[in-house]
């Protein structure tokens, strides 16, 4: 038989509609008590960071749904990338911003042990430049580079 819950990799409908930017989709199967913070099979992934691997402008309405619906904003134990190190990697700095606003570890590493902010720097000085700035505009501390 068939998986409804899930596919071959474990993403839920919820991932699927979060990895598409479907925010009204995400917003319905939310109402109907989508597991908010299930993850997938092989990477881990979220559909918090599915969304914010893609951050254009409607995958950061639908980053807001899914933190307003209680998605962890941080990488969990499980997880190799951060909904943050996403963000900076992408150079998506108003879904950067959102995610340090909704308290955004900036000292998280990931499985290879760096911060959202030495991933930035690995992807160019753009997305680098892009995200610093929004930390320092948000006042937040000192992040390690």
């Amino acid at each position: 038989g068939r998986w409804i819950n899930h596919n071959e990799n474990g993403h839920t409908p919820l991932m699927e509609a979060a990895s598409a930017g479907h925010v009204e989709v995400a917003r319905v199967l939310l109402e109907y008590g989508a597991g908010i913070n299930t993850h997938s099979n092989e990477f881990k992934e979220s559909a918090l960071t599915l969304a914010c691997y893609k951050g254009i402008v409607s995958y950061i309405v639908l980053s807001r749904l899914l933190l307003d619906s209680g998605a962890q904003v941080n990488m969990p134990a499980d997880s190799f990338e951060s909904p943050l190190t996403l963000a900076a990697c992408g150079g998506h700095v108003e879904l950067a911003a959102l995610l340090i606003e909704r308290g955004a570890n900036l000292e998280e590493v990931n499985d290879e042990g760096y911060t959202p902010l030495m991933e930035a720097a690995g992807w160019g000085a753009e997305h680098l430049r892009a995200v610093s700035t929004t930390v320092h505009c948000r006042g937040v501390g000192s992040a390690s580079l």
